[in-house]
């Protein structure tokens, strides 16, 4: 039984590898391939509301008990689908409105 879960192990390693390569011919950048896929119509991807093809979380998503995955789920769709919308319109008034998105400095 031993080696079985060991070949499995490998096997799963070597599709995770693979498909990782594979990923890494369509990347020309930070927003660019599989990594930031448009699921959801490019209105959501403007607000980086997107679907990451990344085997990682098929197999985190697969460990967790599917109360962690109901619970994340909801927490993603809150914060990106919410959260962030509302901290956009906010712009100018809670923060600088010429402050890159990315940035973390404050007003002060």
């Amino acid at each position: 039984m031993h080696t079985r879960q060991v070949s499995v192990l490998f096997k799963s390693f070597s599709f995770s590898f693979v498909w990782a390569f594979f990923q890494w011919f369509f990347a020309a950048g930070d927003d660019c391939g599989f990594a930031s896929f448009p699921t959801f119509g490019l209105k959501a991807y403007a607000q980086r509301f997107y679907f990451d093809f990344s085997s990682t979380y098929v197999g985190v998503g697969m460990i967790c008990p599917y109360m962690v995955n109901i619970s994340l789920l909801i927490g993603a769709i809150m914060s990106w689908g919410i959260m962030w919308p509302l901290i956009e319109a906010k712009k100018g008034i809670w923060y600088s409105a010429d402050s890159k998105q990315s940035s973390w400095h404050s007003r002060l």
